[in-house]
């Protein structure tokens, strides 16, 4: 269900707003999602046949890869596009009412139990997702 702000306009000014000053660099974007594919794909053909105990580390790697960009240029505007999803999100905070902000709270929630129940083995509730994807 799409997130509705009610009647007020001020968050629907504010993303306007923002989403004008966005420089999208799809040419980045692309570039970037070929680089990830061609990873997996590369890995996924070194990996065949190998014991899943010794593909643990490559896997690892590779999701590191996946998050961060090994290329500088490309590593630097992704960290810029999350400082700016930060600033984006505390913003909308700060502008949202209180039940805005408890509808979004349980949304994540029922997110966060989907991916719990697609983890192996689950996961406890007290151990960060990050770290139950990544391992020890």
């Amino acid at each position: 269900m799409p997130c509705t702000f009610s009647n007020r306009g001020a968050p629907r000014r504010l993303l306007r707003e923002r989403l004008r000053a966005v420089d999208p660099r799809p040419d980045r974007a692309w570039a970037e999602r070929q680089r990830r594919q061609n990873d997996w794909l590369e890995t996924a053909r070194r990996l065949r046949g190998q014991a899943p105990e010794l593909a643990v580390a490559e896997v690892r790697a590779l999701w590191a890869r996946t998050w961060q960009s090994p290329d500088p240029v490309l590593a630097a505007h992704q960290a810029s596009v999350w400082v700016e999803g930060c600033n984006w999100l505390a913003d909308w905070h700060a502008q949202a009412t209180p039940e805005q902000r408890a509808r979004a709270a349980s949304q994540l929630q029922a997110y966060e139990r989907d991916i719990r129940a697609l983890i192996p083995n689950g996961s406890p509730p007290n151990v960060s997702l990050s770290r139950a994807i990544s391992g020890p």
